[in-house]
Parts: C-alpha cells; sequence; structure tokens
C-alpha cells in the first residue's frame, strides 16, 4: 500500500523547478524514524513521524526491526518498483511512504541520527570528515580517527576522550 498522504507532502516540499526538496523535519523525515520506533513499542504520543508511516499497525510490539539500505533512494525504488523486480509478496505487506532526508544527506547525518534519535542539527555530526576543535584537526567521526588513518580509533591513541567527540546516549540505550 502507498501512504499517498507522504506523497503530497513531499510534492509540496519541492522547490527549485522540483530539483530540491526541503527536508520535512517536522513529519515525514529520515530523523524521526527513531520517534516513529518509540511509538510503535511504548505508544510515545508526541512522535514526529506521522503514524500513517506505518498503515494499520498498532502499539503491540515487543521488538521492532529496522532495515536500513544506505544510498537506496526514491528515484531507484521507482524504477525498481515500475519494473517489477521487487518481490510482490513483500509489497503486498508493506507501507510505503516516501521521506525526506535531512541536510546535508550523507551517511554520517542519517546513521547518526538512527543511532541516537537525534537530527544532525542536535548532533553536529554532518559529514564523513570535519574540523573539530576539541582535536584541533580534520577527524572521521564514524572511525574515531584522524583524517586520512586507515585505522579506526586513532583518537584513542591520542588521548581523546570519546565522550568530547560524541556525548550522546545511544537510541538503543534508551
Amino acid at each position: 500500500m502507498f501512504n499517498k498522504k507522504s506523497f503530497k507532502e513531499i510534492e509540496k516540499a519541492k522547490f527549485n523547478r522540483n530539483s530540491f526538496v526541503k527536508p520535512l523535519s517536522e513529519s515525514y523525515c529520515f530523523s524521526n524514524i527513531c520517534d516513529g520506533i518509540e511509538d510503535l513499542l511504548i505508544g510515545k504520543t508526541n512522535s514526529k513521524l506521522p503514524r500513517d508511516v506505518f498503515g494499520k499497525f498498532q502499539n503491540e510490539y515487543k521488538n521492532v526491526v529496522l532495515f536500513i539500505i544506505d544510498g537506496f533512494g526514491w528515484s531507484l525504488f521507482d524504477k525498481l518498483y515500475s519494473n517489477n523486480l521487487l518481490p510482490k509478496e513483500l509489497l503486498k505487506k508493506s507501507v510505503i511512504s516516501q521521506m525526506t532526508a535531512q541536510f546535508p544527506s550523507t551517511t554520517a547525518a542519517e546513521l547518526t541520527s538512527i543511532h541516537t534519535g537525534m537530527s544532525v542539527e542536535e548532533t553536529g555530526i554532518y559529514e564523513w570528515f570535519y574540523y573539530d576543535k576539541t582535536v584541533g584537526a580534520i577527524i572521521s567521526p564514524f572511525l574515531f580517527s584522524l583524517a586520512g588513518d586507515k585505522n579506526r580509533n586513532s583518537l584513542l591513541k591520542k588521548g581523546i576522550d570519546p565522550k568530547k567527540i560524541f556525548p550522546f546516549s545511544t537510541f538503543y540505550e534508551y
């Protein structure tokens, strides 16, 4: 089932000759997925993710599995769907909603949101590499290393406390 409301909201968010879509940070946005999962598990009442994303599912779940395919945008889904290359049985039992990415729409920003339940504005982790004033250098936060280092966790060897770079609890802990 296609969630037509999500399609309409995404269409309204398009600008600049439809080449850009404004992030819908208060509704159909990747950064709100954790809110939606929390709603399914415990019935969170102030979830930003609209309930229609889950169709007729109720708040009766003890476990929720989130499966992410990084870089799998709507244009690829649409192409596979149009060419009947997606499993029909899966589609019959699914609710398919369009959602916006955050800005910037990078793996680092989006996956940090999934791990923390926070938006890119809240975490400040927006790219694979950025200058960190705590370290005084360009770092790769996902690898917890200096930019250009081939090994993970090289910042530990420099005595950098991970809590200085990533002072957040994870969504899983919560």
